[in-house]
């Protein structure tokens, strides 16, 4: 299968981590890395091959990560129709801190169970000669390039060889041909949002599901007692007013059942709509 003839790629990362060299690498450019606010798109072509790169901002660089990943979710669109691989960029120079860790679940969380699949970690500021001793030294790190199929590459932005730039999109396009050229869509991103949010739904608690139980079995008993005086009233206390007890308990049950029930989901349903 041919190679695609546009390679899109999306960085992702921490602030830090070198992503804006990075991109200055591959493209072999000169712009001054700077604190991305918004995703920035860039163009270039290397061995004939157009390659498009979406920079993004990096997370932790404040405390509003929030809007730094809804900011981020926009390059799926920059990249339309959809990047062919994640570069997740990490700076080995740092020791793989609880910050870094976060990124990787802020990610995975972020875009979905499918993420892994389509990313390639990308280490910067080497050279590395011992990097699978820094991968190992991190759970984390290990067990997310493993769901990457190990897929990884080495830059050092410091020196610009043209070679490590065309082993980088060679493996990129590797990975696509044995993908089939699939790349990450929209509906992914709006899938693991959907996901999320089911996620973030309150779940009851033991304690609130037996509360809400006994709520409903005692309007129950409540409406079948009420229904069967009601029933016996009616028939005029005469041996007739036995079966019109019984209906009535039997009425009166359901109904007490049934309005609990109603009244319980609707409160559950205000809740959830005004978040309380």
């Amino acid at each position: 299968m041919p190679v695609p003839e546009v390679l899109r790629i999306v960085l992702l990362g921490r602030y830090g981590a070198g992503k804006t060299a990075s991109k200055n690498t591959i493209l072999n450019k000169e712009e001054r890395p700077e604190h991305t606010k918004e995703c920035m798109e860039a163009r270039g072509k290397i061995d004939q091959q157009e390659v498009v790169i979406v920079d993004t901002p990096g997370l932790f660089k404040s405390d509003k990560n929030d809007d730094v990943v809804r900011e981020i979710q926009k390059s799926i669109s920059l990249a339309k129709p959809g990047p062919h691989v994640f570069l997740f960029v990490v700076n080995p120079t740092d020791k793989f801190t609880k910050e870094q860790e976060d990124t990787v679940n802020i990610i995975c969380r972020k875009f979905g169970r499918n993420t892994p699949f389509f990313t390639m970690v990308l280490f910067t500021f080497g050279p590395h000669e011992n990097i699978e001793n820094y991968i190992n030294s991190n759970k984390v790190l290990r067990d997310f390039i493993m769901q990457c199929n190990w897929r990884y590459h080495v830059f050092d932005n410091n020196n610009k060889d043209p070679k490590q730039v065309t082993d980088l999109l060679q493996k990129i396009n590797n990975m696509t041909e044995r993908k089939g050229e699939s790349y990450y869509t929209n509906k992914m991103l709006i899938d693991a949002k959907t996901e999320q949010e089911q996620q973030q739904t309150p779940k009851q608690t033991p304690e609130e599901k037996s509360e809400k139980f006994s709520q409903i079995r005692n309007s129950g008993l409540l409406g079948t007692g009420a229904g069967c005086l009601l029933g016996y009233l009616v028939g005029g206390g005469e041996m007739t007013s036995t079966l019109a007890a019984a209906m009535g308990g039997l009425a009166g049950g359901i109904l007490g059942s049934t309005s609990a029930g109603l009244t319980i989901f609707l409160t559950d349903h205000i809740k959830n709509v005004c978040g309380k």
